[in-house]
């Protein structure tokens, strides 16, 4: 008899530091947990900070992201060479992206608007009036729902 293998979840980064109250839904799970130093990040992740919390995530390929207060994140792929998708359903997320392989884009999503980029630092926040980007360096191309495209630079704020 051949035992079934299974594929494990991507593994995303691991968690650096945390500051108040953050908690991590699991994939297919229901309950939050405390979120944990050193706590491996994977594909369908939830994370949740409260107020006056935040999280410092360090990611497989050296970008670095910090979770803000009440905010509420999904990984959502971390496909290597193809690029990562974090899901920003509320809130605030700072970053510092490391340059991207080849075609691999490292995207921010919100239910208004897609950010992509390639290697940059800034943050991007979905807040109650859309999105909000800013860049301190490097590029970012924002597109909305419809498809229109803007591209944003360092020092600029969308």
């Amino acid at each position: 008899m051949i035992a079934p293998t299974f594929a494990a979840t991507p593994t995303i980064g691991k968690v650096r530091y945390i500051l108040g109250e953050v908690t991590v839904q699991k994939k297919a799970k229901s309950n939050w947990n405390p979120l944990r130093v050193g706590l491996k990040v994977r594909e369908n992740d939830i994370i949740r900070t409260l107020v006056e919390s935040e999280a410092g995530i360090a990611l497989s390929d050296g970008s670095l992201i910090t979770i803000e207060e009440n905010t509420v994140i999904l990984f959502e792929s971390a496909v290597q060479n193809q690029g990562k998708t974090v899901n920003i359903q509320s809130g605030r997320v700072f970053f510092d992206v490391q340059k991207q392989d080849g075609k691999s884009e490292f995207q921010f999503k919100t239910a208004t608007a897609t950010a992509a980029i390639r290697g940059t630092n800034g943050f991007v926040e979905n807040g109650p009036d859309g999105i909000i980007v800013s860049l301190e360096s490097g590029k970012m191309e924002v597109t909305d729902a419809q498809g229109a495209k803007i591209e944003v630079s360092g020092g600029e704020t969308l």
